[in-house]
């Protein structure tokens, strides 16, 4: 998914910058701090389906349900892309 694929590449890219600045020799000789990283995915508070092809489907599938409920999926599915992003890739 797009969610995942943003996850891996920011995830890659900073897993790169640490790797590049960790073996600076400032860094090892302990003269500079080592980098280390981690991601925190925020789900949204307010969906509307114009916001995305994502959000017009998930409104479309559940017109029936109140808001709040729309919002709790899509929460759910962005903790299960960054669980998924974070263990299997």
């Amino acid at each position: 998914s797009d969610c995942v694929s943003a996850i891996y590449y920011v995830s890659k890219g900073l897993k790169r910058a640490s790797e590049e600045w960790n073996s600076r020799e400032e860094v090892k000789d302990g003269d500079e701090p080592g980098y280390g990283y981690g991601i925190i995915c925020c789900a949204m508070r307010m969906i509307y389906k114009q916001l995305s092809p994502y959000y017009r489907s998930l409104c479309a599938l559940h017109e029936h349900e109140p808001m709040r409920k729309k919002v709790a999926y899509a929460s759910r599915a962005l903790v299960a892309s960054a669980v998924f992003a974070r263990d299997e890739l």
